[in-house]
């Protein structure tokens, strides 16, 4: 599941779209790539989200986040495969921005609105069993 789709990259990237997906040797804007970076991003997303949260995330508001985020990151995957030399520098700050939020949600200290935890990520405890010692302190004397 991507969270986003070529339309939406196209209208993020703004003039840059067809420059950044073209392909040399047809002349053609390449959608096939747009929708791998999409896919990439997506799968990136996942990996902190899933930490924490049921996938697929279903919950409208943690969508509309999600969406966004997986934009910014497939922004930088189109932009360092095309283009000029670099990346734009406001690009790599919202990306910076967005994988800091991705690493909050992952660790707990972020959360998704709406969406549905995982069963078992709330915490829990264990109870460790163990054989009597063989070696006590007291044995050990003189060690």
């Amino acid at each position: 599941m991507t969270y986003a789709t070529v339309t939406e990259l196209e209208e993020r990237l703004e003039g840059f779209y067809s420059e950044l997906y073209n392909d040399e040797k047809t002349g053609l804007v390449d959608t096939t790539q747009a929708e791998k970076d999409l896919a990439d991003a997506s799968s990136e997303v996942n990996a902190s989200v899933a930490v924490r949260y049921a996938i697929p995330v279903v919950a409208p508001r943690a969508l509309d986040l999600l969406r966004s985020l997986s934009l910014t990151l497939a922004e930088e995957l189109a932009w360092s495969r095309g283009g000029g030399d670099t990346i734009p520098q406001k690009v790599c700050d919202r990306v910076a921005n967005a994988r800091k939020l991705l690493c909050g949600i992952s660790d707990g200290s972020k959360a998704l609105e709406g969406a549905a935890e995982k069963a078992g990520s709330a915490g829990g405890a264990a109870e460790v069993v163990i054989a009597t010692p063989v070696f006590k302190r007291d044995q050990l004397g003189g060690w």
